[in-house]
């Protein structure tokens, strides 16, 4: 059984890269993680600046930074390899560069499965500034059809990585979702309708069936962070724009919708649009940025400290 196919291609491929000139495979794959992360950041922090401006972009880049399971992004994982391909997507989408959007959009794709969401920024971006529906409205069919055509090259790029991914698993395994199967079978984490999973991370905090480490990871953080994105999702739609909550609701929804949520706080690491909000949010409240900050920090080092110290944290 191929059962690495689970394991999207573009980080280990990076990885190899590396290894080219850095005999050692673990150096090559950190060195990787670490070059993601300062490109990545140094993007994020560039997107948010062009459209809530650099204090909120401060806030956001230090919130995404110090988020108590960033520690990821200098880890043999992909979580900084995503980040760098959804900063850049979203910086380039928001100068308006569609194409370069969708090629960065196929890379991201290529990393995790929630690459595609990036169509949701991509087309909602396109929205708010060619205004096609005015088009539409007006029959000039021919400026949107000028207007319509690097768009739609962005998302079929898009769309094409996940395509890229589902065609490697076929020609090794001879079927396009068997990676389904493989997570399922190795890793018990079968896909699931996302409200099914709330219910059972539910249960595993107040009901029992767990014990220790084991609950805290697989009940509490799941259950906290959900809760935390509900709050966030509602005070959003006052405050920022519907391609950040959209691309936030979609990402949450695809985060848990698997059957063994145990890594929920390494996924949600990568939910930018949440930073964003808290950002917008501590502008008006200075004793709340002073409160997130400290306590990110703390449970960062803690978490990171059981990390190191092989306990349940994944």
């Amino acid at each position: 059984m191929y059962v690495y196919l689970v394991f999207f291609p573009v980080y280990p491929y990076l990885v190899k890269a590396f290894h080219l000139i850095i005999s050692d495979y673990r150096i090559a794959a950190l060195l990787v993680s670490v070059i993601c992360y300062v490109i990545g950041i140094c993007y994020f922090y560039g997107a948010i600046c062009l459209e809530f401006g650099e204090d909120i972009a401060k806030k956001a880049a230090v919130y995404l930074s110090i988020f108590p399971f960033s520690f990821y992004y200098g880890s043999i994982m992909t979580e900084s390899t995503f980040l760098m391909m959804c900063a850049m997507c979203f910086y380039y989408t928001k100068k308006h560069k569609w194409i370069v959007s969708g090629v960065i959009g196929f890379f991201a794709s290529l990393t995790r499965v929630q690459g595609i969401l990036l169509l949701i920024i991509l087309f909602c971006e396109w929205m708010e500034y060619k205004r096609p529906i005015e088009d539409i409205i007006n029959k000039k069919y021919k400026k949107l059809f000028g207007n319509a055509l690097p768009v739609i090259i962005g998302a079929v790029l898009t769309l094409l990585g996940l395509g890229v991914y589902f065609l490697i698993n076929y020609k090794i395994a001879g079927d396009p979702l068997i990676f389904l199967d493989y997570q399922r079978d190795n890793w018990n984490n079968q896909g699931q309708f996302f409200a099914k999973t709330i219910a059972d991370v539910w249960g595993r905090s107040f009901n029992g069936g767990l014990s220790g480490q084991l609950q805290v990871m697989a009940g509490y953080v799941p259950v906290f962070l959900i809760v935390l994105s509900v709050v966030l999702l509602g005070y959003s739609l006052f405050v920022i724009n519907s391609k950040y909550i959209l691309f936030y609701a979609f990402y949450v929804i695809t985060c848990y919708s698997h059957g063994w949520l145990i890594s929920s706080g390494r996924y949600m690491s990568a939910a930018f649009p949440m930073f964003i909000i808290m950002a917008v949010f501590s502008r008006k409240h200075e004793k709340v940025d002073k409160l997130l900050v400290v306590t990110s920090a703390m449970l960062y080092g803690v978490i990171l400290f059981e990390f190191l110290t092989w306990k349940h944290v994944y």
